[in-house]
């Protein structure tokens, strides 16, 4: 097997409340993502799901353990390690083209270069006759797949996505579940995405790996061996979800 092209090695998060009081957020969490991996991370609210992603974002670097990215020890963000967020994060008084582009003008390529890099991913995306509207005129479900787009743009190697499409109605959900497969097929970017719902985790990804209640530990590193595009009648999709279902809710007792 290849090496991983990220690894967390004992990774362990303690907050310390206004009350001087250490809240233990991960405990031990050991990990390998492997190049082009759709993982899904699941998990109930409060179990560390998220401060997992900020810690491979490099947007909180107190922590204990080791993060490991393409064999060297990660001790800042990278370009090279993409987030999408559950709130868009769209610049208002960006359009949708200005707001893709923001990576790239960042690293301080041309205009006509940004522009470029913008519309392939707005095509990719669906979206490329809308470049010159602006985030408040968009529907929820477009205005996340412009924060994709922008990930995107930055052409990174990892995509972290957290809860992207939480936010969204039920079949916008299960719209863009579909498109983000689609776009995962043609770029093959390593995703590690957060969950907690058990129906998405089956449906997008090749591994789903488990997590406890607070303080957040690894229950299980589940493989999904269904091929796509997966029904949700599948006797084999119903088996793993209600299998999922019962390890959540026996942690929930415990």
């Amino acid at each position: 097997m290849n090496n991983p092209i990220l690894n967390l090695s004992d990774v362990r998060k303690t907050y310390l409340t206004e009350k001087k009081e250490r809240i233990n957020a991960l405990d031990r969490i050991d990990l390998d993502i492997f190049e082009n991996d759709f993982v899904c991370i699941l998990g109930p609210s409060g179990c560390g799901k998220s401060t997992l992603l900020r810690l491979v974002a490099g947007l909180d670097r107190d922590y204990q353990g080791k993060i490991f990215y393409k064999g060297k020890l990660l001790t800042s963000s990278s370009h090279e390690i993409g987030m999408v967020f559950q709130e868009y994060s769209l610049l208002p008084w960006r359009n949708v083209i200005d707001n893709v582009v923001l990576g790239p003008e960042f690293l301080g390529k041309g205009k006509r270069e940004r522009i470029e890099i913008g519309m392939q991913y707005l095509r990719l995306v669906g979206l490329d006759a809308y470049t010159k509207s602006y985030p408040y005129e968009l529907s929820g479900g477009m205005q996340q797949r412009v924060a994709i787009a922008r990930s995107l743009a930055n052409d990174p190697q990892i995509l972290l996505m957290d809860e992207p499409f939480g936010a969204l109605d039920a079949h916008t959900r299960i719209l863009l579940q579909k498109e983000l497969l689609t776009i995962w097929n043609k770029n093959r970017k390593t995703i590690l995405f957060v969950t907690h719902s058990v129906d998405e985790a089956v449906y997008l990804s090749d591994r789903i790996v488990v997590m406890s209640a607070s303080p957040g530990k690894m229950l299980a590193d589940i493989p999904v061996d269904m091929p796509r595009p997966r029904k949700r009648s599948d006797p084999a999709y119903g088996a793993l979800v209600t299998k999922l279902l019962e390890m959540l809710e026996s942690e929930a007792k415990t």
